[in-house]
């Protein structure tokens, strides 16, 4: 039986009848491929405050119509809430890229070589022909020509996987990687974006309540008491005293969200005289979360044990510093007999470079060294117990 339809351009055609579409092979990878990408990408239980700057920038450089940029490593000193941001600006690049954002958490990879096996499993890609074919060979094939953000958290523990992402980069050109860690990865292609702690009151010139509130270590406090104390506000009274707990903990994230943890037990003026003790103090009490992060000393220890022996040594002996330090000072101080200036200056660039020592520079170029006081706490008490 011959059936003939009405041409498409004649006075008979008819509107064609309708039938359940169906998607198209790709469409239905592309959806599976994004049902993997939401489940890779966590959500954060609570709310990012401020970090308005840092998240305008990081979008800047990695959205595809952007800066060019293709690997930015987000670097800063342990508890500076790299993570926290980084998992922010993932959450809003993900309609960015066609396929997706995924999260591929390191903190428990201390082998560079796995690092490819982890992205992987993230990203669902496994071989399984006959051919022997290398897990970072499989990622190119995979990746060649999807666009994808991948950001890789906690990677100071596998710096030696840099090169593999150099490699990566280049066989896949839609690919971008954000990294946390807390040293560089020196490599070619990195763009450094360094978290800096929060902004902190002066305590000279404490502003009004109105202004004070809205100060970004400040504003984290109150935040996160309310999620304990629904009723609790920052009131003319108790505001100098929050103040003081967020200039002494140094503005860092970690610090004051553990202090906050403590507002269902202690007022904020009846927490200062407790700061000297905060590294042993501030434990989160019964929160979720990685055990590097249940307390401040903790998250300081994870770099601490990243240390060789020498910069060990170095990190214990600059505690003595209270106001900071030069180069000079450094040496003076520091250098055993036997070693040279040239030695000294590599293990305190090294100590810069992994965030445990902060560096400042005047506008006649002079530079000066220190330590945030809760890190340098922190390298007191392990001076004391070397003896």
């Amino acid at each position: 039986m011959l059936v003939s339809f009405p041409g498409r351009h004649t006075s008979e055609a008819r509107e064609a009848p309708e039938f359940p579409r169906v998607r198209p092979r790709r469409e239905r990878r592309r959806a599976v491929q994004r049902e993997q990408q939401h489940a890779a990408l966590r959500v954060p239980a609570t709310s990012l405050v401020g970090r308005v700057r840092e998240l305008a920038h990081i979008e800047a450089c990695l959205r595809l119509d952007g800066t060019g940029i293709r690997l930015l490593s987000l670097v800063g000193s342990p508890g500076t809430g790299k993570t926290r941001l980084g998992l922010e600006a993932a959450m809003r690049l993900a309609d960015c890229f066609e396929e997706g954002v995924y999260f591929v958490d390191l903190s428990t990879v201390t082998d560079p070589d796995v690092v490819p096996a982890a992205v992987a499993h993230v990203l669902g890609a496994t071989y399984t022909g006959r051919r022997q074919v290398s897990v970072a060979d499989t990622l190119k094939r995979v990746l060649r020509s999807r666009e994808v953000l991948l950001v890789l958290d906690n990677f100071e523990c596998v710096l030696g996987a840099g090169p593999m992402l150099e490699d990566l980069l280049v066989a896949c050109p839609r690919v971008k990687v954000l990294v946390t860690s807390r040293e560089p990865l020196h490599v070619a292609s990195e763009q450094q974006y360094e978290v800096a702690p929060l902004a902190t009151p002066d305590l000279q010139h404490l502003p009004a309540l109105e202004a004070c509130s809205q100060i970004e270590a400040v504003a984290l406090f109150v935040d996160r008491t309310r999620a304990l104390r629904s009723g609790w506000e920052l009131t003319a009274d108790n505001a100098s005293a929050v103040a003081e707990i967020c200039v002494q903990l140094d503005g860092l994230p970690l610090a004051i969200e553990l202090a906050a943890s403590w507002m269902n037990v202690l007022s904020p003026q009846a927490m200062v005289p407790e700061l000297p003790h905060a590294l042993r103090l501030l434990g989160t009490r019964g929160a979720p979360g990685p055990s590097r992060h249940q307390t401040l000393q903790a998250t300081i220890d994870w770099s601490y044990d990243l240390l060789s022996d020498d910069e060990r040594r170095l990190f214990r002996r600059l505690a003595v510093f209270e106001n900071g330090w030069t180069l000079d000072g450094c040496s003076a101080v520091c250098v055993e007999s036997g070693s040279d200036r040239a030695q000294a200056l590599n293990l305190l660039g090294s100590l810069v470079d992994k965030h445990l020592v902060s560096r400042t520079e005047d506008a006649e170029g002079n530079v000066r060294f220190g330590l945030l006081q809760t890190i340098r706490t922190f390298a007191f008490e392990r001076l004391v117990e070397s003896g």
